[in-house]
């Protein structure tokens, strides 16, 4: 399946994306989405072997097809009662207290981004990305081209931003960097209530020497991904070094995400480009992202060598 304020500070060597917003709370929009898979997937497939049709369920709770296909289709969560007789009905009711606390941390809101500071600094084809962020426990990536966004320094996202799109005025880079820079408060444990996300970032070796931004951008980008590296307990991060020579990712980046046991789905990949993006969550397709993502794990530098490498890398460029 695929589901298609203050500024930002920047201090020495650590990005402080200011939480008055709440950068990395729960997205409504993605939030409804996973639920409503989840509960088509456990209509279709009740604990009991049963599959209900739309019919059967919309009868026993005397409601309409639009108000069932609303809530699959991730339109909108059910209230409490509904939401609760649902999951009884179908199975589940040990997941009751989860999706309560879910609905309950989505109702009302709107997702972070959309806030006054960064609404006009999204494209609307990132919601996917960072709704991700917002509700996963675990996230694997394997970055080919540049360092992930969640560790990239203001001065960097701002030099790729605009190497990437040479036509965007001055003032929509800093939006779009300082939303890249917002986006951290995923891992650096400012995301609400909930505990922060646990990262493990495979990275070509290739894209840690590309010098974008010029050599002192350059160099503060491989020194703090280095301090991230060695000092951050649910961050990993693994240099895969170009000596590797071809593997089973070289068609480019991706992601998995995890998320909480009781959303009863393994997980997401994620893709983009320039234009577009796209998750999906098929067993088969995390299957094979995870054995990609094993692969690439045992070809890589294990954590402590890459943190050296990384900064033998600014030795070696800017002694």
């Amino acid at each position: 399946m695929v589901f298609s304020g203050e500024s930002v500070r920047q201090q020495p060597g650590r990005m402080a994306p200011v939480s008055e917003v709440r950068p990395g709370s729960p997205s409504p929009t993605v939030t409804r989405a996973i639920a409503g898979a989840v509960f088509r997937q456990m209509r279709e497939e009740t604990r009991d072997g049963r599959k209900l049709s739309r019919a059967e369920v919309t009868k026993h709770f005397r409601k309409s097809d639009n108000w069932l296909g609303g809530v699959e289709r991730g339109e909108y969560l059910p209230s409490a009662r509904d939401q609760a007789d649902m999951l009884r009905l179908y199975g589940f009711p040990e997941r009751i207290e989860f999706f309560e606390q879910l609905r309950k941390s989505t109702y009302g809101r709107t997702n972070w981004w959309e806030s006054e500071l960064f609404s006009a600094a999204a494209p609307p084809w990132l919601n996917q990305l960072l709704g991700l962020e917002s509700i996963a426990e675990t996230l694997s990536t394997y970055d080919a081209m540049v360092p992930n966004g969640l560790f990239q320094t203001e001065a960097t996202a701002r030099a790729i931003i605009r190497g990437a799109e040479p036509e965007l005025a001055a003032d929509e880079v800093k939006k779009r960097a300082a939303l890249r820079v917002a986006r951290q408060a995923a891992w650096r444990g400012r995301r609400g209530e909930g505990e922060p996300l646990i990262v493990k970032s495979i990275i070509d070796e290739a894209a840690l020497e590309r010098p974008n931004g010029g050599p002192a951008v350059h160099r503060e980008q491989l020194l703090h991904m280095a301090d991230v590296a060695e000092n951050t307990e649910n961050v990993t991060i693994l240099v895969l070094p170009t000596s590797v020579g071809a593997h089973p990712s070289m068609e480019g980046s991706f992601k998995l995400f995890r998320f909480p046991e009781d959303f009863g789905v393994p997980g997401a990949v994620y893709t983009e480009n320039r234009h577009d993006s796209a998750y999906y969550h098929e067993p088969e397709k995390i299957e094979t992202t995870d054995k990609d993502l094993e692969i690439l794990t045992g070809l890589a530098l294990d954590a402590e060598q890459s943190a050296k490498r990384i900064r033998a890398l600014a030795k070696e460029f800017y002694a």
